[in-house]
C-alpha cells in the first residue's frame, strides 16, 4: 500500500491507507517504518494498531510496537536512516466471505522534526 509519513507530535495519530482483500484467513502483516533524517541518539516509539469490522472475533484490534531505534552520537555522525521491517503471523479467520476491509494506524510516542515512513501489507489466503 502507498506509505504515509508518521506523525511529529507527541501523542500523534496517522491512519494507513485501508486494504481490501478477499480472503478467509489472515496469517500475517508487515510493516515497515524508515527515518531518512534521524534526530540524535533516539529512535522511534510507534504503535501500530490494525482493525476490521470482518474479523469473526469481535474486538478484532491487534497492537505492536515498532520502534526503529539508531544508536548514540549526534545525527551528524551516525546513520543517515534508522529502519523495521516487522513480520507478525496473526491467524485472524474473517467472519464472512466476500471483500474485507483491514484498517491500520500509527500513534507516535515522541515529538520529531520529520515523521517516519510506514507501509503495511497482508499476507492472507
Amino acid at each position: 500500500e502507498p506509505a504515509v509519513s508518521g506523525s511529529v507530535s507527541d501523542g500523534g495519530v496517522v491512519s494507513l491507507t485501508d486494504i481490501q482483500i478477499k480472503a478467509q484467513k489472515l496469517l500475517a502483516v508487515v510493516v515497515y517504518v524508515a527515518t531518512s533524517i534521524p534526530v540524535a541518539s533516539t529512535g522511534h516509539m510507534l504503535m501500530f494498531e490494525m482493525t476490521s469490522d470482518d474479523f469473526g472475533e469481535k474486538g478484532g484490534s491487534q497492537r505492536w510496537a515498532l520502534n526503529p531505534q539508531r544508536a548514540g552520537g549526534v545525527a551528524t555522525n551516525s546513520s543517515g536512516q534508522m529502519a523495521k521491517t516487522l513480520l507478525v503471523e496473526v491467524d485472524m479467520i474473517f467472519g464472512r466471505s466476500g471483500q474485507q476491509k483491514v484498517s491500520a494506524e500509527v500513534t507516535a510516542y515522541d515529538a520529531v522534526t520529520t515523521g517516519p515512513v510506514v507501509n503495511w501489507c497482508l499476507i492472507w489466503n
